[in-house]
């Protein structure tokens, strides 16, 4: 660049300049300055000269006329060093001026209708820049409807731009659809993204120059919608693009290694979403495994890159201890145990070596943990709060949240590693709250649990714009208790260590050990929950696995709890991590004077559930007296039925709920929304779980974004409480994400517990309400359910009539019956909130 820049130099010093257009030398050098700017920051020669370039081409600009071809091209050129100068040293008045003359041109020539780009130009097109100008003007001034405007300029330009622009055209516009659903949570706005995505690479031939850079390109946008969708197609479609790159890579190419890492980390990705999915998926872990452990092998082989090859090594431990501990793939922890030992420095390996011993030599009389959580605490504590920065590791890409704005500076090509370091911080936060526990510092334990419960990467994604003041924040210690009267607020806490209970009421906080509640058990006790409830009905071996998963429950956890709490105030449990999974309130003890020989927790306690101890303060929901209006929505006559026995006058049903019903509805203090129909969980990105209405879906971040106020949500869709059939690190049911973003309760089942049992929940509760808080409303109605017997319940099922035999001995053995007595039908729904 620093010849082209001397040759043309010496051209324009030409007495007898034997070019006819001097002015095009010096747009050219201009051009010309502006890339060695860039390519070389920080350099104040080259600062200066291209300062002193910008001012003598705006000087022949203003000499030129108005709207000439001229004049166009120079105000382009102009427009786009102003941006370089914006994407180099930031500077707001280089972007509005930027913005000024760009948009001046572009009115300019649509007045005089005509269209200039000079083939081969190195500048991009016009409305390319000045879209470009606007998006990095709507990402400071943080307003969606600016990023609007320039989805309408690329969607125009792209109908008559040179076909060289368009690729660049279709790559902004996906980039900013990506970043205006971060912003507003259409998802429309992500099909856009997917489709412009899917173009720009289609267009471009497989010779040509920049295809491989528009392969990785492409992996990234697909790696972006994966974090927002948790949907299969997209990890597989990246995880293709990623192995075609690597195909055309070569050792000596820079990026080799970032190619290979991205690999394999989506390849990672892909294990650890199908780590408790259905077996048929689980045959092709071997193969992903070892395709990641030799693309990993390829990134720390990369010529010329030693210190991308210390990242990706770094990179590979923290993935393989993650993947290994969580799904309990000892082939994962053997390869990691064997990459340390072989390719660790001394020093890292001796620094994770004493991160491991140090967590089970601070207390000697501390379980010991098994190998799996020593090495993945380990890695954590090694890696997630920076103590591996002294040993060439750079996490950079990861230091986003786990759904980062789509855009060259903060989208990481490792969603794996995305999601990872967020963990990390948060299981280094669960390690501190449990060390102060153990040390009986229980105000600064409590702040740590709330920061930990109350933090907005528990919703694992960038927020909407303009929201941050919606959400229910960590209060102090001292103004919880003032808030709750007669409330007992319970956190729970697994670690690799052990498990503890935090026990806060109106004048004490009081700490209880319970130390076989490690993070390993209530991952597998997790893990039984979703097996026995993963299908539409609940099979014998299923009912079976499910009852010893709660007989454990109280065994390891709220047999230990029952003498610290008294049972005649409400309790409220704030979970954590993989125990925000668990029925607890249906955790029993063997008693043969109770039903079925069983003592639930339910029958013990007025329990609700709640996120965070902040949001169970806050001010209650409102009384149904005060409930102006309740809207029934979604469709089918499923829904229609269970809702019409419950309307009242003043109540609406609507067959065709649609985005603007729902953004209504929760908008208002006063009315209820009770929805029935189909919703997913995304276990990556709590804020971009869904449901579905009768216009297509949408998410609690576009929920957020529209503002939710409404005293009650009851969600009676599948999966709406539980984790979509995966295990994530530090779930976040969708009635959790609802409450932390301003709802003041939820009422959601944990699994789908069949129609008729969803029907008389419903109907149960709506009784119940009418006389007491829905949290009380809710249990009475699932203890209803439970002991309710055959005749009791065809008052309101009368298809459950028509199934009594007409023998008179038969009919009375019939109508004893409590036919959802099981775990698996009453223990479904729970209430989440105040």
């Amino acid at each position: 660049m620093d010849e082209v820049i001397r040759l043309l130099s010496v051209a324009l010093r030409q007495p007898a300049n034997p070019f006819t257009r001097r002015m095009e030398l010096v747009r050219l050098l201009s051009v010309a300055q502006s890339f060695r700017y860039r390519s070389r920051q920080g350099e104040r020669d080259v600062a200066r000269t291209f300062r002193e370039a910008l001012s003598q081409l705006d000087r022949y600009r203003e000499g030129e006329a108005k709207s000439s071809p001229v004049w166009l091209q120079l105000t382009n050129t102009h427009g786009w060093m102003l941006l370089t100068g914006f994407d180099v040293e930031g500077r707001q008045d280089d972007l509005d001026k930027a913005i000024r003359i760009l948009s001046e041109a572009a009115d300019s020539r649509t007045a005089e209708g005509t269209h200039l780009l000079l083939r081969g130009d190195v500048v991009p097109d016009m409305r390319l820049n000045l879209a470009e100008a606007l998006y990095n003007q709507a990402l400071r001034s943080r307003r969606s409807t600016d990023l609007d405007s320039v989805v309408h300029l690329l969607q125009a330009g792209l109908t008559d731009c040179q076909p060289m622009q368009r690729p660049d055209m279709l790559q902004l516009l996906a980039k900013v659809s990506v970043v205006q659903y971060d912003a507003r949570g259409e998802r429309g706005d992500l099909e856009r993204a997917l489709s412009a995505g899917e173009l720009a690479l289609g267009i471009i031939p497989l010779t040509s120059a920049v295809y491989p850079e528009a392969l990785v390109w492409a992996a990234r946008l697909r790696s972006a919608l994966l974090i927002r969708t948790a949907e299969r197609t997209h990890i597989d479609r990246s995880i293709a693009l990623w192995r075609d790159a690597a195909m055309l890579a070569t050792p000596s190419r820079v990026g080799t290694s970032r190619t290979f890492r991205a690999l394999a980390d989506t390849l990672m990705m892909r294990l650890r979403l199908n780590a408790v999915r259905e077996e048929p998926r689980r045959e092709h872990a071997a193969a992903d495994l070892s395709t990641a452990l030799a693309a990993f092998g390829e990134a720390l082989r990369a010529e010329g890159e030693p210190e991308a090859g210390q990242e990706a090594l770094h990179h590979l431990l923290f993935c393989l201890t993650d993947y290994g501990a969580f799904s309990g793939n000892s082939h994962a922890l053997e390869e990691a145990f064997r990459f340390v030992r072989n390719h660790l420095p001394e020093t890292s390996q001796d620094a994770l070596h004493r991160s491991r011993i140090t967590l089970t030599s601070s207390d000697t009389e501390a379980p010991a943990m098994d190998e799996a959580g020593r090495w993945h605490a380990a890695a954590v504590a090694f890696y997630g709060h920076g103590s591996a920065h002294r040993h060439s590791l750079d996490l950079a890409d990861g230091r986003t949240t786990a759904a980062p704005a789509f855009d060259e500076q903060h989208a990481s090509p490792y969603p794996y590693l995305a999601t990872l370091r967020p963990q990390a911080r948060r299981l280094d936060g669960a390690l501190k709250a449990y060390a102060l526990l153990r040390r009986e510092l229980l105000a600064e334990a409590f702040e740590a649990l709330e920061d930990l419960c109350s933090s907005t990467e528990s919703l694992g994604a960038a927020l909407p714009w303009g929201t941050e003041a919606r959400l229910v924040g960590a209060a102090p210690l001292e103004e919880v208790q003032q808030r709750l009267h007669d409330r007992q607020i319970i956190h729970l806490l697994a670690t690799a260590e052990g498990g503890a209970a935090l026990i806060t009421d109106s004048t004490s906080v009081r700490h209880v050990p319970l130390p076989g509640l490690t993070t390993a058990r209530a991952i597998e006790l997790s893990r039984h929950i979703q097996t026995a409830t993963g299908t539409d009905r609940i099979s014998l071996n299923g009912a079976s696995l499910l009852e010893d998963t709660c007989a454990e429950l109280w065994t390891l956890c709220m047999r230990h709890l029952m003498p610290a709490v008294d049972p005649e105030r409400p309790v409220v449990l704030v979970p954590t991590g993989q125990l925000r999974m668990l029925p607890l309130h249906s955790a029993f003890r063997r008693d043969r004077a109770a039903p079925a020989q069983r003592h639930y927790l339910l029958d013990e306690w007025r329990l609700s559930y709640a996120p965070s101890a902040s949001s169970a303060a806050a001010p209650a929901s409102t009384d149904l007296s005060h409930v102006r209006l309740r809207v029934y929505g979604a469709g089918g006559p499923e829904a229609e039925a269970l809702a019409s026995p419950n309307l009242r006058q003043s109540d609406l049903w609507d067959d065709r709920f649609d985005r603007a019903s729902l953004h209504e509805v929760l908008g208002s203090e006063t009315t209820v929304l009770h929805f029935t129909g189909h919703g997913t969980v995304n276990p990556l990105s709590p804020l971009d779980s869904s449901i579905l209405l009768e216009d297509g879906r949408v998410t609690v971040r576009g929920l957020l974004a529209g503002g939710i106020r409404s005293p009650l949500v009851l969600l009676n869709s599948c999966t709406s409480g539980s984790s979509g059939g995966v295990a994530p690190p530090n779930p976040l049911p969708l009635p959790y994400a609802l409450v932390i973003s301003g709802a003041k309760g939820c009422v959601a089942p944990l699994w789908q517990p069949g129609d008729m049992v969803s029907r008389l929940v419903m109907a149960f509760f709506y009784e119940e309400w009418e006389s007491r808080p829905p949290a009380e409303a809710l249990r009475a109605a699932l203890l209803r359910l439970r002991s309710a017997t055959n005749q009791e319940l065809a008052e309101y099922l009368p298809e459950l009539a028509r199934t009594a035999p007409k023998a008179p001995g038969s009919h009375a053995r019939w109508a004893r019956v409590t036919p959802f007595a099981g775990i698996g039908h009453w223990a479904a729904f729970v209430y989440t909130g105040v």
